[in-house]
């Protein structure tokens, strides 16, 4: 059962979202009775915020955005409209997601990961047309190092591994593993000390 803010108090659960008093949600946003909203995060119209999820401070979470259980948004990210974040997803500090994203179940984001979806960036003017975003996907189980960029459109594989600090201009395979820093990421072979980690 979600809590809708705005509700009177008999149509309340007995247990209440933790929602910081200087977050602000949007009357038709649902929240979790078990979920937590940190300080000064911004939550729009029509979200749905699953249990156990924790929202920390100074987050964007735009109109339309689904969360699924047990996930974690980092302080100070922006998750576009229509978002949608699988079951036990963790999303870094300072990250960018735009609308319409996808992110499966148990995909690590880290830190200062960004993601475009417009191939021609610019300020419009009056009679352009609108552009056709391509927003970014992460399939299950993948894993994104701190400070990676993708360009539009990318897809990042089942269970693949992209290292820190990687421009990512290609689709990454299901299970690859890449990395690369100023040009498209390319694979490697982990080390034997990665590959005892999880890589």
């Amino acid at each position: 059962r979600h809590h809708r803010p705005g509700e009177s108090h008999a149509r309340r659960l007995w247990r209440h979202p933790v929602i910081h008093p200087t977050a602000i949600v949007h009357p038709s946003a649902l929240v979790d009775s078990t979920a937590e909203i940190g300080p000064y995060s911004v939550i729009g119209a029509n979200v749905v915020i699953g249990a156990h999820v924790r929202v920390w401070a100074f987050v964007n979470i735009l109109a339309d955005v689904q969360i699924g259980d047990w996930c974690s948004i980092g302080a100070h990210s922006e998750i576009g409209r229509g978002t949608t974040i699988g079951t036990k997803s963790r999303i870094g500090y300072g990250c960018f997601l735009p609308s319409h994203a996808t992110i499966g179940k148990w995909v690590f984001i880290g830190p200062a990961v960004s993601c475009a979806d417009d191939m021609t960036p610019r300020v419009p003017g009056p009679c352009d047309p609108h552009y056709t975003p391509l927003p970014p996907t992460f399939e299950d189980g993948c894993s994104v190092g701190i400070g990676c960029v993708l360009l539009p459109g990318i897809k990042i594989g089942l269970g693949a591994r992209v290292a820190a600090g990687s421009l990512v201009t290609t689709n990454v395979t299901p299970g690859g593993k890449v990395r690369g820093v100023g040009t498209s990421a390319k694979p490697f072979q982990p080390s034997a000390r990665a590959m005892a980690g999880g890589w």
